[in-house]
């Protein structure tokens, strides 16, 4: 088994196959532990957008369905119902202020390293949590199959 490198890299980037925005999948905690207790050591596959916006900032704009689809949990839409009234159907169970926020802002600038992250997959003695954040459906079917044979690998 080689010895991998780093604990986060970019997978990919790319237009989201929601709405063609840019988004980037993230896979972290390849070496270090989550803080996050109910997760432990588990490593995390994060889809995210592709932006230097802050993350609430997209969430309160509605553009977060690039990343989270038309999921009817999406922070905004349950903003919106809250709003109009309408019956609680409720929200979202990602904390988006916390670790996806962090990750989001720690690989802006973050090197691409598909080939890379996929062997530190392979490679890593842990479970993989995938969609920590987001929605893999976001991610082109290539892209997906090949990381879902990582991890499988």
């Amino acid at each position: 088994m080689a010895k991998i490198k780093k604990s986060t890299y970019v997978l990919w980037r790319g237009p989201s196959m929601y709405n063609g925005e840019e988004i980037r999948v993230v896979v972290s905690n390849l070496k270090t532990k989550t803080a996050n207790s109910k997760i432990g050591n588990m490593a995390q596959i994060w889809i995210l957008p592709d932006s230097r916006d802050k993350l609430t900032d997209i969430m309160a704009r509605g553009d977060d369905v690039s990343y989270c689809g038309e999921c009817p949990l999406r922070w905004f839409l349950a903003r919106q119902r809250k709003k109009a009234g309408e019956q609680d159907k409720g929200k979202c169970y990602v904390t988006w202020i916390y670790a996806p926020n962090n990750v989001h802002k720690s690989t802006h600038d973050k090197p691409t390293e598909w080939e890379e992250g996929l062997q530190a997959i392979r490679d890593v003695d842990r479970d993989i949590r995938v969609g920590a954040a987001g929605d893999m459906g976001a991610v082109p079917p290539k892209q997906t199959k090949e990381i879902y044979e990582a991890i499988n690998g």
